[in-house]
């Protein structure tokens, strides 16, 4: 016999969205393939001064600012491109 039927959820999802698509979320959700996910919805404030310079500071010397090395690069692999 069953019960309650749950779904499960992988981890939540936090997205730094548009005010616009937050108010209207189910218009929006497909944009971010979240339609259905538990969502959180990340504060620009937070973002800006809390997870950039984390970031920023994680990835120093990154010259790229892709967030790859150079490494890659520097061992002769240019993938026949002649950079």
């Amino acid at each position: 016999m069953i019960i309650e039927r749950r779904q499960t959820y992988g981890p939540p999802l936090y997205l730094r969205v548009p005010p616009g698509h937050i108010k209207d979320w189910r218009k929006h959700c497909r944009e971010y393939n979240a339609c259905g996910e538990r969502v959180y919805f990340v504060e620009e404030n937070w973002y800006n001064h809390e997870y950039v310079p984390r970031y920023q500071q994680r990835h120093q010397g990154n010259d790229r600012g892709d967030g790859r090395n150079d490494d890659h690069h520097k061992n002769g692999h240019d993938n026949g491109r002649g950079h």
